[in-house]
């Protein structure tokens, strides 16, 4: 392992580094497939915008942006971040992508997501994580209900990707709601 932050059983977070960038994750922002639920890939990925959004991201202090490793190959497979941090109500939207296809549908994505879940209310204090899911992306929705989430809310026609609107499915976690899953 090479600068592990988090460990779980397939995976570990670790702090996302600038050599990062050169690497499959540049990429990645280029695949239709892998952004196509995503705020990125609207326009093709440069090294400038690489750049700053490690900038903006990476070192802000209002982010935490990690690089999922896989255990076994200690292959950069995605990267998740919580923040924006909103540190006066103590909550953050969560995001996560696995770049890596090899990857999808094997779990990789609800385990790193349960550790930067329980990273946020345990290690940062926060008291609630959400995220707002495309309501078609029906990976994410199961990733992020079996790491704990629940659906808030759906805000209709609202978010705007490759020319069509879709539903926001709101999903959260809170830290009463996390504690009582991790004392079992």
């Amino acid at each position: 392992m090479y600068h592990p932050f988090l460990i779980g059983e397939k995976v570990y977070l670790r702090g996302v580094e600038r050599k990062d960038l050169e690497g499959d994750y540049f990429q990645w922002l280029n695949d239709y497939e892998v952004t196509k639920f995503t705020e990125v890939g609207r326009f093709p990925n440069t090294k400038e915008s690489m750049d700053e959004y490690y900038h903006e991201v990476a070192i802000s202090g209002r982010h935490t942006f990690f690089a999922i490793i896989d255990k076994v190959t200690d292959l950069h497979i995605g990267n998740t971040k919580l923040g924006p941090i909103d540190w006066y109500h103590r909550k953050a939207t969560v995001g996560l992508m696995i770049g890596n296809k090899e990857y999808w549908g094997k779990s990789y994505g609800t385990e790193a997501m349960k550790l930067i879940v329980e990273y946020g209310f345990i290690r940062l204090g926060l008291n609630k994580i959400w995220s707002a899911l495309i309501y078609t992306n029906k990976a994410s929705q199961r990733m992020c209900e079996n790491a704990g989430f629940i659906v808030e809310g759906c805000d209709r026609s609202s978010l705007l990707f490759r020319g069509d609107y879709y539903d926001a499915l709101y999903v959260g976690i809170t830290r009463d709601d996390f504690l009582k899953g991790y004392n079992k």
